[in-house]
């Protein structure tokens, strides 16, 4: 997993602006990997699955999406950032 964010929730959603921006180079396999990983910063899953949300046309993140958002040992925030993306990705933008 290459590590795109720093941690710093500024500067991790600024990061997440200039992806979505850029939606056709993201690598989804990496924001789903960093989204699901309980080890990294708070501010970079919620960066990685805010993106997920605006460039994942086809749902390919939807099964992690789903796990993060109906795992109740995630953080609450976490929870409805996923709700959020999973939406964004199953309705037309």
């Amino acid at each position: 997993m290459t590590m795109i964010f720093s941690g710093h929730p500024v500067e991790d959603m600024e990061t997440a602006k200039r992806m979505i921006a850029n939606h056709p180079n993201v690598d989804l396999p990496n924001l789903i990997a960093i989204a699901s990983d309980r080890k990294q910063p708070r501010s970079a899953r919620i960066a990685a699955i805010y993106t997920l949300g605006f460039t994942d046309d086809h749902g390919i993140s939807g099964a992690a999406l789903a796990h993060i958002a109906g795992n109740t040992e995630e953080p609450d925030d976490v929870r409805d950032h996923a709700t959020e993306a999973l939406d964004s990705i199953q309705s037309p933008h």
